[in-house]
């Protein structure tokens, strides 16, 4: 039997009413599996410098920018209805701007630098802009569960509602009203970035797997460029919709001129004439 089409339109309201949605099968479990084995790897190569600088703690193990660590990655974030809840809301010219690997361990330890104190994502363009005005989408946060999100293990902590509060909340605050996002793996979680959450704690005896990705408005300049800090090797064999994804290739001007020319024609002007129209330093 086939399965039936995906309905964007409840999700996409989710989000814009209460913050947040929840997509249940999202991925396959073997999909689910396969990531955990890529980032496992991506940890241990990178196990004794990510110790020294933080990234690997008691608590929980980062990977930053996976798509650029292991090839898994490079196809992994193509997930279907994640990217029509993304771009309904923020267009179909969004890109992914961020990409970490988490994996929280089972220790119940708090860090105030990895998101366990609640917080809204990148307030600086999320929030603060639009103080005494009306919440407008700027990102996505979407988390990928690569094993069960139980309240034992942690699960997300979401405050429904919040991405329009225009606030942003102190970060040892205590706020009622949460709720946690205990799903299955290969299911995912997706909240406004301006939603308040936090990463729940796990008292469990088991790691709790994730990936996330951070989508947000073509326009917004955002603090991270895949341009470079995805390696030239991955750049050469990523698709060419993962390379749009990326918003890799999509930086030039909008002069007159240059929207006139297909991205095979820019490719093959020399020096001179890139510079003539203004794009010499692309």
């Amino acid at each position: 039997m086939t399965a039936p089409p995906f309905d964007v339109e409840p999700h996409s309201k989710q989000i814009q009413d209460q913050g947040f949605t929840i997509i249940p099968n999202a991925i396959s479990a073997g999909r689910a599996g396969n990531a955990i084995d890529a980032l496992e790897e991506v940890y241990e190569r990178e196990r004794p410098i990510a110790e020294r600088m933080g990234e690997q703690t008691a608590n929980q193990l980062v990977a930053r920018n996976p798509i650029g660590k292991h090839p898994f990655f490079e196809t992994f974030y193509l997930c279907p209805p994640v990217l029509a809840v993304c771009r309904r809301i923020l267009g179909d010219d969004m890109v992914l701007h961020d990409t970490t690997g988490r994996s929280v361990r089972p220790s119940g330890g708090r860090e105030q630098r990895h998101g366990f104190q609640v917080h809204v994502d990148r307030e600086v363009f999320s929030v603060l802009p639009f103080q005494n005005g009306a919440h407008i989408p700027i990102a996505i946060n979407v988390l990928f569960a690569l094993v069960d999100f139980t309240a034992k293990n942690g699960a997300t902590v979401i405050w429904p509602g919040t991405h329009l509060s225009l606030k942003v909340p102190e970060s040892e605050g205590t706020y009622p009203d949460y709720v946690q996002a205990e799903i299955p793996a290969g299911s995912v979680v997706m909240w406004d970035a301006a939603t308040w959450h936090a990463t729940g704690l796990n008292s469990s005896d088991h790691v709790r797997h994730s990936a996330i990705a951070f989508f947000q408005r073509s326009w917004v300049k955002g603090i991270i460029d895949n341009e470079r800090v995805i390696p030239p090797h991955v750049k050469r064999r990523l698709s060419s919709e993962m390379r749009e994804l990326l918003g890799i290739d999509g930086s030039l001007p909008d002069y007159s001129a240059v929207r006139g020319l297909t991205r095979e024609q820019i490719e093959q002007l020399s020096a001179w004439e890139k510079e003539v129209l203004g794009i010499g330093v692309y």
